[in-house]
């Protein structure tokens, strides 16, 4: 609708107004496009439709129509503005031509319509499924197969296939619809066959498909004898005969290849059959003679027949005698001279009424009574045996056995170790200090025991050392049956196992726990396995877990005396067999005293009301068990000069918090270095004013040097009240000690403002452990250290045994590969601080053609001749050899010093190394040489400028 209005206005200003109305009507129709996902769908297809709809005036309404399978669909929508979108979606059950129309209206009315076919291809094949009227059927049997065909869009035709009579039979069925049924019947002529059925459907579109149903046809026609086995007659013993039984069967429907046999009846015939070939192999079992009747049965799988009797005849062939077990069971080794092997031998015939008679032989000479069962040779010297016995039965038939008895006089150790493998057969015989171990297993340690190894050829023979178990065949071996020390190695219990003993050699079934009496001094450690035990004598001991709940034990000793103003403490340990978590309380104390409940430590400082006895019960508890430890603390009155706590470091270990009573747990070693820290304390109180000065520390460590106290001080210090300051001494523990526990004195003193001496004391104990063996080298020296045109070269080595045991076989060994030398001296050498030391002189001579450079030395110490102990490393420099001519010697100033190197590694020489030449003893060529000489010229020069220089110091100071 437009309203066209006129407006007029004269020259007075009067207005006239005129209007008209125009209406115009909307023809114009809505604007549609269309879409589609697939523009050549199959059956099954979701199809996506979608439309984009316009119109100027408005859109009112839209709906999409399709028909599918005969049925129409529509799809309203209701619209409103001037453009929308429309979609849908649908699924495409069965082929042809479907049309999409589209209609939209505006709100004028105008529709616009549009529509689009789309054609919907077949792809998919009938359904076809198959039926039996017998799903086992059997020969001659009526077969009736039916199939059952479907297919959306309609059938054209149909087939049914089958094999039975070895050519492919096909029936053809012409077909329409959607749905139909098709069936054939035949008659099966053929036994234990398989017959395939195969239905076969296309549709109008060419689709196809096809089922096959497979039927086994069952076999009723047995196997059929059609000749009897005949009878066999064999030897005994290795020998047999053969029967091809395919010869005396027919099968209707199965092959000779499809045919199984098997024999019943037989216990002492064999009967092997090979279900390849067919062939029956008859044999008679060991030393059976007689008759034996057997039946032959043929399968086809479904039936089985069985053949006529089959007797089997064995004939009796004399049997030679039979040996059935020796001993040993392989060849041994026995030690010369002592050592014995006992040789057993069981034999039988098993021909009723047969004689036999047994014969030993040591290299072709009977060695024994007729018909023996076991001979024992001994006391052979070294060597190689042919030890043979011969069975023979009255037909002269005969079995034999032989020995290769190795007899030697060195013994075998197998996985054990042992410093007696070293020894000389009458070593042996009176070895002491023996050692027997296995690597990762453990060992025996003998002592001092005196031990014989007489007929011992192999450790493994006497010895066994296993997880757990450690045995000595002292049965057979006696001589080494002794106390022990015992240890076992890589042990998986959690706490001290079980140890058991049993008389048996390497017997662990019938053992007794091992009395406290028996095994004693028993160490385990869970963290390592390593079991550690004494026995007085030997057979087998064995472990096993031990799972009981033992009570824990208090294993310190408490500190009984306390002073006022000092702190007071006491670490208390335990030990619990199971491992078991600890913890600690006190059940008795004095007031203010506390304790650790995890680590046992009890702390309490004594007041002045406190001086006198007090009771202290405490309680260690595994949470099921306890064990309680009762004591009585004096109190007296404290210093003013306290010590009130000692640290001490021996070499890098330290062993803190330490009071008057107390053992240092840290063991010091001969040359070891030991630092004390000792805190000192003013128990003046601000309020009393009083210094304490010059405050001195002395520590005496009592008899430790050869009898003699050794003792050292600190610089004073004062102290202000209340004040505390640590001094600190250090003392090197002499190389000559005894092994022993020392007193240490540590003593402490000053005097205060008003003149009073105040002082305190504490004593510790410090243990000196030394190594069984040990042989240091003190000192190693060269002389000349530079050579220039000497021939010859001093080594000097002074040695010292630091060690717990005496050394008879002490061993110092001078090697320079550089300089193509090698010399050993040996000595005896006591332990203690007496006869301990030996010096040894090695002269090295020198080649002609020895090139400037260094040489490296290499010393080295001995015990028991072959076990290293010490190592040192020194220079010998070759400078160079300048001659000059004199009518008279040119003697030397001085001799050139001698240089002492210490721990040096050994470099490889800048020369050319000639071969090492083994010297025992060259002092006698040393002392005839020319470097003695200047040697000698040399010290005596040097004393005599020394012997000067000390007179003319000594006039100085007189005249001064």
């Amino acid at each position: 609708m437009l309203n066209f209005t006129l407006y007029a206005t004269d020259t007075v200003n009067n207005v006239r107004q005129n209007s008209t109305l125009f209406s115009i009507s909307d023809s114009l129709r809505p604007a549609a496009s269309t879409g589609f996902n697939s523009s050549s769908p199959a059956i099954g297809t979701i199809v996506n439709f979608t439309a984009n709809v316009s119109d100027e005036t408005g859109l009112l309404s839209a709906n999409w129509t399709f028909n599918i399978s005969g049925s129409v669909t529509k799809m309203n929508y209701t619209l409103s503005g001037a453009s929308a979108q429309v979609s849908n979606m649908t699924a495409l059950p069965a082929g042809g031509i479907v049309n999409f129309t589209l209609y939209v209206t505006d709100t004028s009315n105008n529709v616009r319509q549009s529509s689009t076919l789309l054609s919907v291809a077949d792809t998919i094949p009938p359904v076809i499924n198959g039926t039996l009227n017998k799903s086992s059927p059997g020969f001659q049997d009526v077969v009736n197969i039916t199939f059952n065909l479907t297919d959306e869009t309609g059938l054209l035709s149909g087939n049914i296939t089958h094999n039975m009579s070895g050519t492919p039979t096909t029936i053809s069925f012409p077909l329409s619809g959607t749905s139909a049924q098709i069936s054939s019947k035949a008659q099966v002529s053929c036994n234990g066959c398989v017959i395939n059925f195969t239905g076969y459907a296309a549709d109008a579109s060419g689709n196809a498909r096809q089922n096959s149903t497979v039927v086994s046809i069952g076999d009723f026609m047995p196997p059929v004898f059609n000749a009897a086995i005949p009878n066999v007659t064999i030897p005994e013993e290795g020998h047999n005969a053969t029967l091809n039984l395919s010869d005396f069967i027919t099968d209707a429907n199965n092959t000779d290849e499809q045919i199984t046999w098997r024999a019943t009846g037989n216990s002492s015939v064999i009967v092997r059959i090979n279900q390849t070939t067919k062939i029956a192999n008859i044999s008679g079992s060991a030393n059976f003679t007689g008759q034996e009747s057997i039946f032959f049965l043929a399968t086809d799988g479904v039936f089985e027949t069985a053949s006529n009797e089959v007797v089997v005849t064995v004939l009796n062939v004399n049997d030679a005698p039979a040996i059935t077990s020796v001993s040993p069971a392989s060849d041994p080794t026995i030690a010369s001279q002592s050592g014995s092997q006992k040789f057993n031998a069981t034999f039988i015939d098993v021909d009723s009424g047969d004689r036999y008679n047994a014969t030993w032989f040591r290299n072709g000479t009977s060695i024994a009574p007729s018909n023996a069962s076991n001979v024992t040779v001994a006391n052979l010297p070294t060597g190689r045996y042919n030890i043979t016995v011969i069975v023979t039965d009255n037909a002269s038939a005969s079995a034999r056995h032989e020995w290769a008895l190795n007899v030697s006089s060195i013994i075998g150790g197998g996985e054990l170790t042992s410093n007696v493998l070293s020894l000389s057969e009458s070593e042996r015989e009176n070895a002491t200090n023996v050692q027997v171990n296995r690597s990762g297993y453990g060992g025996i340690d003998f002592g001092s025991n005196i031990l014989n190894f007489s007929g011992i050829s192999n450790l493994e023979d006497a010895f066994n050392i296993s997880r757990g178990l450690v045995s000595v065949n002292n049965g057979s071996f006696p001589g080494v049956n002794r106390s022990a020390t015992i240890v076992m190695l890589g042990l998986p219990y959690a706490k001290m196992p079980f140890i058991f003993v049993d008389p048996g050699f390497e017997s662990n079934t019938s053992g007794t726990l091992c009395l406290d009496t028996v095994c004693t001094n028993v160490t385990y450690s869970p963290s390592t396995g390593r079991l550690e035990f004494h026995v007085p004598h030997f057979s087998t001991y064995y472990t096993q877990a031990n799972f009981s709940n033992g009570a824990p034990a208090i294993t310190t000793a408490p500190k009984t005396s306390a002073k006022t103003g000092l702190s007071y403490t006491y670490d208390v340990d335990a030990s619990d067999p199971d491992g078991d978590t600890l913890s600690f309380s006190l059940l008795a104390a004095p007031s203010g005293m506390g304790i650790g409940s995890s680590t046992g430590i009890i702390s309490w400082t004594p007041a002045s009301s406190q001086i006198g006895s007090s009771n202290v019960t405490v309680r260690v508890s595994d949470g099921n068990l306890t064990d309680n430890q009762s004591f009585e603390i004096n109190v007296t009155k404290g210093p003013k000069l306290a010590i009130e706590e000692v640290d001490v470091k021996v070499d890098s270990k330290s062993s803190n918090n330490l009071v008057d009573g107390d053992s240092i747990s840290r063991d010091a070693a001969p040359g070891s270095k030991v630092t004390f820290k000792v805190k000192v304390t003013s128990l003046f109180t601000d309020e009393e004013g009083l210094d304490i000065n010059n405050v001195q520390t002395d520590i005496t460590i009592r008899n430790i040097d050869d009898g003699d106290d050794i003792d050292e001080d600190a610089p004073d210090f004062d102290l202000s009240p209340g004040r505390s300051k640590t001094a600190t001494i250090a003392f090197n523990i002499p190389l000559q000690v005894d092994e022993d526990t020392f007193d240490v004195d540590i003593e402490v003193e000053g005097e205060d403002d008003n003149g009073t001496t105040h002082t305190d004391k504490a004593v510790l104990t410090l243990e000196v452990n030394k190594e069984k063996h040990e042989i240091r080298i003190l000192n190693a020296a060269v002389s000349p250290a530079v050579v220039r045109c000497e021939q010859s070269a001093t080594v000097s080595v002074n040695a010292l045994n630091t060690g717990e045991d005496d050394e008879d076989e002490a061993v110092i060994r001078v090697t320079s590969q550089a300089l193509g030398y090698s010399a050993k001296e040996e000595a005896s050498v006591d332990s203690g601080t007496d006869d301990n030391q030996f010096d040894r002189a090695f002269a090295i001579p020198l080649p002609k053609d020895l090139n400037e450079g260094s040489y490296p030395i290499d010393i080295r110490t001995y015990y028991r001749s072959d076990r290293e102990s010490d190592a040192r490393s020194i220079t010998l420099e070759k400078g160079e050899c300048v001659t000059t001519q004199s009518t008279s010697q040119q003697q030397p100033s001085a001799a050139e010093p001698a240089v002492e190197v210490v721990n040096q590694n050994i470099q490889p020489a800048p020369a050319e190394q000639p071969s090492v030449v083994e010297q025992e003893d060259l002092w006698q060529q040393f002392r005839e040489s020319r470097s003695y000489a200047i040697a000698l010229v040399s010290a005596i020069a040097m004393l005599t400028f020394l012997l000067v220089v000390m007179i003319g110091l000594a006039v100085a100071r007189f005249l001064l």
